[in-house]
């Protein structure tokens, strides 16, 4: 955002001429949401996530307009006839963005290839247009991943859409509305459609009895909800344990995740601060003399940080 494309490892300042509210990081292209309640972006600009696209517009390296504020109908009047109402918050997935209003609409525009928009279609979107899908709900909050996005209704209910590999939607036994992009037509069970690669209009997630959805977030291929009172519950792509079920299997149902008692919670943190605290501690009179943060690398060599490499900042 400062006009360069060129990799930095010191923070540079985006040249946003006024205040931020919020900030969200996409695959390759950054939001914020001004304290005008418009919304900027830059990066990437190919698929339409930062709205306004231009023919032949790879990247846009400076701050630009995104949806600007309007007092326009949020529904069905799509952004370049007046804009948006005002936003209230952003979230940037791999190749497309998410805008939330104040009223609880929400907006998509960029990469649509999946279904990730929730429009009913797979074209991409140079302007931000309503969910028409999710009209007459409340979201408050929502996610967006690398080719899904998510979203928690005011009474607790979660949406998916997008792409349906490895179960990111959790959908495969809920009742999803199919919504035309001119309007509601049916409820269709999609416990008995056939399985899909993607779902291109949200559609409501089984949620255990008792649960309601709280906040939610998107990885790449899996999805990871908040309840109101404080259980997890996961569900998509488990390769590489990410779900946090004790395996690596994939999971198109959301899983409640096991807390573990509050005695059991305590002494897994002694054990951890034992553990810190022997690290730590010198063992000759040359491990005494390191500085302070520094831990000795394999071979005897100084190293700052956990794994005897460099280490950056936690994202």
């Amino acid at each position: 955002g400062d006009g360069r494309l060129s990799d930095s490892a010191t923070p540079r300042r985006a040249l946003l001429d006024l205040p931020a509210r919020a900030v969200a990081a996409g695959g390759f292209h950054t939001l914020a949401l001004g304290e005008d309640r418009a919304v900027y972006g830059w990066g990437a600009a190919a698929c339409g996530q930062l709205g306004r696209w231009r023919p032949h517009e790879a990247f846009r390296p400076l701050p630009t307009l995104v949806a600007a504020v309007s007092s326009a109908e949020a529904f069905p009047c799509p952004a370049r006839r007046g804009g948006l109402p005002k936003i209230a918050a952003v979230c940037a997935g791999a190749h497309h963005s998410l805008l939330l209003t104040q009223d609880g609409a929400v907006w998509s525009c960029g990469k649509g290839t999946a279904g990730a928009l929730g429009h009913g279609g797979r074209a991409d979107s140079a302007a931000p247009r309503a969910i028409v899908a999710l009209k007459g709900l409340r979201v408050v909050a929502m996610a967006a991943g690398q080719a899904h996005s998510a979203f928690v209704s005011e009474d607790g209910a979660l949406f998916t859409c997008g792409a349906c590999a490895n179960g990111r939607l959790g959908v495969h036994a809920t009742h999803p509305p199919t919504v035309s992009e001119g309007g509601a037509r049916s409820v269709a069970d999609a416990a008995t459609s056939a399985p899909r690669r993607m779902c291109p209009l949200p559609a409501r997630v089984l949620l255990p009895e008792g649960v309601c959805a709280a906040q939610v977030a998107a990885g790449i291929d899996h999805t990871v909800v908040r309840s109101r009172d404080g259980r997890i519950l996961t569900f998509g792509r488990g390769q590489a344990g990410q779900l946090g079920t004790g395996d690596r299997k994939d999971r198109a149902a959301a899983f409640e995740l096991p807390m573990p008692p509050p005695a059991a919670a305590e002494d897994a943190e002694d054990a951890a601060t034992a553990a810190t605290a022997a690290l730590s501690a010198p063992r000759d009179e040359e491990d005494a003399a390191t500085p302070a943060g520094c831990s000795r690398g394999p071979g005897g060599a100084r190293a700052r940080g956990g794994g005897g490499v460099e280490s950056g900042s936690a994202p």
